[in-house]
Formats: C-alpha cells, sequence, structure tokens
C-alpha cells in the first residue's frame, strides 16, 4: 500500500473509533447507573460521590468526549443529557476488525475491566501490557492506526540525515520506531534506543537481529551494528554521556504525568547537539471537549492522560524557540 494510502487508511481508523468510544463510554455511564443522574444535570463530584466513582480523571475523560460529540452537554459546571449517542455503522466496526484487529482486540480487554478501575480508581495490573503477551500485542497495535503519521514523522528528520549523524529513539519500546528510522534513511548514521523496560529493549534488540537477517542493505546492516541501547530509571537524570543531531519521541509523554514534561524537554535539549532537534509524534488532547477518545488507556497503569495541546506547545516553547506544528500539533519539531 502507496504511504499516502495508508495515510488516509489509518486516519479513516481514528475517525472510526470515535464513535466506538463514544458507544462504550455511554454504555459504561449507564452500568455505573450514572445516566439518570445525568439527565437531571450532575457535576463531576456529585456522579463521583453519589455513585462512589474514584478516578476521576477516566469519569472525566468519557464525560467530555460525549460533550464533545452531542450526547451531553456541560453547563454552570453540570453535565445534562442531549441525546443518546448513533449506534455504531457496521461497516466502520468491519473496517475496523479487517485491518486493525489487534487494536481492537486490545480495547475489548481493556474495556472487560473498565468499570472495576473507574470504580476502584486503580488500573489493573494485568493490562500493564509488560508480560510477554501483552509486549506483544501492544507492538501489534503500534503497527496499525499509529503507523502512518508515526512514519510521517520519521520522515520530516531522515531525509535531512547526514552521513554521521546520531539519533536517539527515547522510549523506543519494542523498536518499531527504530526499524522505521532504519528502513527510511540511506546515510550512515549511530542510532539509539533508550527505554525504561527491560523486556521491551530485549524485544527491540530481536527486532534489529530480524531485520539484520532479512534485509539486502548493506547501510542497514552497518546502522544496526553500531545501534547501543540504554535502559534508565526514570525516578533518576537521563544519562548525559552523548549528544545527538536528532532525539524522537513517539507516544510517550501519556506515559509521564504532565507537571514533568517540561523539565523533560529541558533534560532532553541538553542531550541535543547545537542545531539539534526534538521530533515528537503524541497524540494530544486539542480541548476539553475535543479529546483523544480513547479513554480505556486509564486502565493501563503506566498512562498519565494524553497531554492538551495548549499546555504541551507552552511546556515545550519553554525549551526550545522554534516549535513547528504539523497535524494540529500531533506532531512537532523544536529547535533553537
Amino acid at each position: 500500500m502507496l504511504d499516502e494510502e495508508r495515510l488516509k487508511q489509518d486516519l479513516q481508523a481514528f475517525a472510526a473509533i470515535r464513535p466506538l468510544f463514544v458507544n462504550l463510554g455511554w454504555g459504561l455511564l449507564n452500568e455505573l447507573d450514572c445516566t439518570d443522574l445525568i439527565k437531571k444535570g450532575a457535576s463531576l463530584k456529585e456522579l463521583m460521590e453519589k455513585r462512589e466513582i474514584k478516578n476521576k480523571k477516566m469519569l472525566e475523560t468519557i464525560l467530555d468526549i460525549l460533550v464533545g460529540n452531542g450526547v451531553l452537554k456541560h453547563e454552570k459546571n453540570k453535565y445534562s443529557f442531549v441525546s443518546i449517542p448513533q449506534p455504531n455503522k457496521k461497516e466502520d466496526i468491519d473496517f475496523l476488525k479487517k485491518n486493525y484487529n489487534r487494536s481492537m482486540e486490545w480495547i475489548a480487554i481493556c474495556f472487560k475491566d473498565a468499570k472495576e478501575v473507574i470504580t476502584s480508581g486503580k488500573p489493573k495490573d494485568k493490562a500493564g501490557f509488560d508480560d510477554e503477551k501483552g509486549l506483544e500485542l501492544w507492538d501489534a497495535i503500534m503497527c496499525e492506526s499509529p503507523y502512518s503519521l508515526r512514519k510521517k514523522a520519521i520522515l520530516i528528520f531522515t531525509k535531512e540525515l547526514k552521513d554521521g549523524n546520531s539519533v536517539l529513539d527515547f522510549g523506543c519500546g519494542g523498536g518499531i520506531g527504530l526499524e522505521q528510522i532504519l528502513l527510511e534513511t540511506s546515510k550512515n548514521i549511530f542510532l539509539d534506543g533508550m527505554d525504561t523496560s527491560g523486556n521491551y529493549l530485549e524485544r527491540a534488540k530481536k527486532r534489529m537481529q530480524h531485520l539484520y537477517t532479512n534485509t539486502q542493505s548493506e547501510i542497514i546492516k552497518r546502522n544496526i551494528k553500531k545501534i547501543q541501547f540504554t535502559l534508565f530509571d526514570p525516578k533518576k537524570p537521563l544519562p548525559k554521556n552523548k549528544k545527538y543531531d536528532v532525539i524522537f519521541l513517539s507516544i510517550v509523554l501519556n506515559h509521564i504525568k504532565e507537571e514533568k514534561h517540561a523539565k523533560l524537554f529541558k533534560e532532553l535539549k541538553s542531550m541535543l547537539k547545537r542545531n539539534g532537534r526534538l521530533v515528537i509524534y503524541q497524540l494530544i488532547n486539542q480541548s476539553k471537549y475535543n479529546r483523544v477518545p480513547i479513554w480505556v488507556m486509564h486502565v493501563v497503569p503506566s498512562h498519565q492522560e494524553y497531554p492538551f495541546r495548549e499546555t504541551y506547545l507552552r511546556n515545550i516553547k519553554k525549551n526550545f524557540r522554534n516549535v513547528d506544528c504539523f497535524f494540529d500539533g500531533t506532531i512537532t519539531v523544536s529547535y533553537d
């Protein structure tokens, strides 16, 4: 499939999945006996107290997505009912199951535990995706709808790489971004991967070994041989023993508390060479009622909420004089 065709398909998937999450959210509120209160008008605090809900972020995310999609309205601090959500279109569900079946599997796993998570306030340990099956599933998801936009972000910097340039994939996970970078550059580069999970780094190493065995490109083989992997402790400062021309992040920031983003950007900037660039692909909330619809991410223990566009860009601009935005800020390129 051509790149533009794949991008069109992935954007279609993002659009098709929104009504799915709207209906799942409305269904969960029904299970929690919240809809009767909402029809009378209820604040977030009232819903939490009267229905003994402890996960405030998850509840607010669902409510705001429903407001943004015309199911509810929010006035004078109260959520009230507007209309029942439109049923999911069969053709949309069939399209998602056919082309994004692992994502649909992941949604089913998370939604099964959603009621317990929203009432207990504690994410389910088994949704941490740190066992082998979970890691495999998460890698499969990252090859589905995020694929095209991540590739767009990678193409922004790979087309300008020069021989001898160094690139860090920060939060490299199972190595999908590393693989895409290798496939998109024809230059001899120094490419590194850094992550907090030893299990993920082992998967990344295996992915690199597989690519090395199956590629005919001598440049890719040389670049793979030079890759260094670093396991780091998120509670400690980042290692500063090496500087990079490009640092790349792909869907990482939603696993880091928002109040720590500005500090992280400052640390990452200190790891860049002069004229280096920080390139980020990150799903972000455009506004309170225009949120990333995937609220079941709150079931995942490491999830810290998707950043809001205004705050997200402000935190980057605290550290970089220039910030170029693409796809409404989903891709950013920051430099001085």
